[in-house]
């Protein structure tokens, strides 16, 4: 039974180093392009410098702000503070955002676009997403 459980809580870390161990990309430091991995990313000629940069927030009282409007064919970063005591996963997948926040730092995610005007996307922290409080849109204009 001990030797299930220490199985068992070695392939949940394993799991758990494998799916965070993409949010370190050294690329996006340097302002080399980036590519975001969101079906309406894939927009090569974006960049972080040419980027408008979304600034999100993490508190204990939740994301701020929890609306953003993005405009159609532009670039954009979105850079997420976590000022919580604890990591936090930060997730919008059509725009390639899957990443790990750890507290009390800032990362940046890689470029993304959308060409679709009207589409909402509805991001979210990813365990306490169900909560509003822990929710964000990306509402796409022209």
């Amino acid at each position: 039974m001990k030797q299930m459980k220490l199985l068992l809580s070695t392939i949940i870390l394993s799991l758990f180093v494998i799916a965070c161990g993409g949010s370190s990309d050294s690329s996006q430091a340097d302002g080399s392009t980036a590519i975001a991995l969101g079906q309406f990313g894939k927009d090569t000629s974006l960049t972080v410098e040419t980027s408008e940069v979304l600034e999100l927030t993490m508190s204990s009282e939740g994301l701020s702000p929890q609306n953003f409007d993005i405009k159609v064919g532009q670039g954009y970063v979105l850079q997420v503070t976590n000022n919580t005591t604890r990591p936090r996963f930060i997730i919008a997948y059509r725009h390639g955002i899957n990443q790990v926040v750890p507290p009390g730092e800032t990362i940046t995610t890689a470029p993304f676009s959308d060409q679709e005007v009207g589409f909402v996307e509805q991001g979210r922290e990813q365990s306490r997403g169900s909560q509003k409080k822990w929710q964000f849109t990306l509402t796409v204009v022209e």
